[in-house]
């Protein structure tokens, strides 16, 4: 008797694939070579793929629109910010599974101490809650946590909380979730330059030596990659002092989806426009290296071995 094989095909949408597929991760499903849904877009007339096709290694999110989510529901501030960060789980474990080494949210800046005290209390709770809940699933999942920001300023049990799960999660060699409290980008950068300045007093650094893997040594947070792609949700244009020397080379999305609304499938469509654009850092692009050119040209670094690498060109 001839043997018989039937495939059914299944079309899912990008949720239920992200779903699915977590599912299969931790054993709710069984399947033989389960494939990751694809978020690289294919190459357009037979063109090779971008050398941008991976996703990106750092993501940083601005967390933008959570009080205008409760006024349109209703609802005071406090329930649109409980709302926003009953979020950041799914958000974690979908980039967590996509490959991201860095995920970073800004959860308070050092200019929101000028919001009612009520509104700080509520948020720096939550941010505290959050982490205490989240921690053991963390711990399970292998990923490490790392808060960037001020620490003399958010009240003991916040600092107690979030130094502790630095401590515990410090050995995890998984993707790296870090929560910005109190931090703002001028601040750290200030903070930066006296520590710089003290070591130089004290004879243990030469001023005219100082570069920038100096000042990077002396940021919150030092092993912290540049940021590849920044998200601020609610349409807002504009970075509001989140990292920013982290995010000089960044590529900026701004859905106009407010934070509590967002969800696996906004950020899997902030990465396909990521990976279909071409990053440069001041070389050229592959479609516009004049012909003729005699040495080779590195696309999408910082150095170039063309005839013009001392000359900055805008393409």
């Amino acid at each position: 008797m001839a043997s018989r094989f039937i495939c059914v095909v299944v079309y899912l949408s990008d949720d239920d694939a992200d779903r699915s597929y977590r599912q299969i991760q931790r054993g709710l499903i069984t399947v033989s070579n389960p494939v990751r849904p694809n978020l690289v877009p294919t190459p357009r007339n037979g063109s090779s793929a971008a050398s941008n096709d991976a996703p990106p290694r750092h993501i940083g999110i601005i967390m933008d629109g959570n009080g205008r989510w409760a006024v349109r529901h209703g609802l005071l501030r406090r329930q649109g910010h409980r709302r926003g960060f009953s979020r950041l789980p799914a958000v974690i474990d979908t980039a967590a599974d996509l490959g991201v080494s860095w995920l970073s949210f800004y959860c308070w800046s050092t200019e929101n101490w000028n919001r009612p005290v009520a509104e700080q209390c509520c948020v720096l709770g939550l941010i505290r809650q959050f982490v205490h809940t989240q921690l053991p699933y963390w711990q399970d999942r292998g990923l490490r946590f790392a808060w960037s920001g001020r620490r003399d300023r958010v009240g003991h049990q916040v600092h107690d909380q979030l130094v502790s799960a630095e401590r515990v999660t410090a050995n995890n060699s998984g993707m790296t979730v870090c929560l910005c409290v109190d931090y703002g980008g001028h601040v750290e950068l200030a903070h930066a330059v006296c520590e710089l300045a003290r070591h130089a007093a004290a004879g243990r650094l030469n001023p005219a030596r100082i570069d920038e893997k100096h000042i990077r040594t002396f940021l919150y947070q030092p092993d912290m990659p540049d940021v590849d792609l920044l998200i601020r949700t609610s349409g807002e244009q504009r970075v509001s002092n989140f990292l920013t020397w982290q995010s000089a080379y960044a590529e900026m999305s701004f859905p106009s989806t407010l934070w509590p609304d967002f969800s696996p499938s906004h950020l899997h469509q902030a990465i396909r426009e990521y990976v279909d654009r071409d990053r440069r850092y001041g070389g050229l692009s592959a479609a516009v290296i004049p012909q003729g050119t005699t040495k080779d040209v590195v696309v999408g670094t910082r150095t170039s071995g063309s005839r013009d690498d001392e000359t900055s060109v805008t393409a």
